[in-house]
């Protein structure tokens, strides 16, 4: 399964995309959102290779 998150670099949206990067049936993700640093920075923390920005 693959996901975008809207607004991933948020509060809300990092912890669900740190959710969504432990459930095995999640395969891609990408984090979508205005501020780009926060969104690297909320992938280099969760540490997925699933995630992209």
């Amino acid at each position: 399964m693959k996901i975008v998150v809207l607004g991933g670099a948020g509060k809300m949206g990092s912890i669900a995309t740190q959710a969504l990067a432990n459930d095995q049936r999640v395969d891609e993700i990408v984090i979508g959102d205005y501020n780009l640093e926060n969104a690297k920075i909320v992938a280099e923390y969760i540490g997925s290779p699933k995630i992209t920005i």
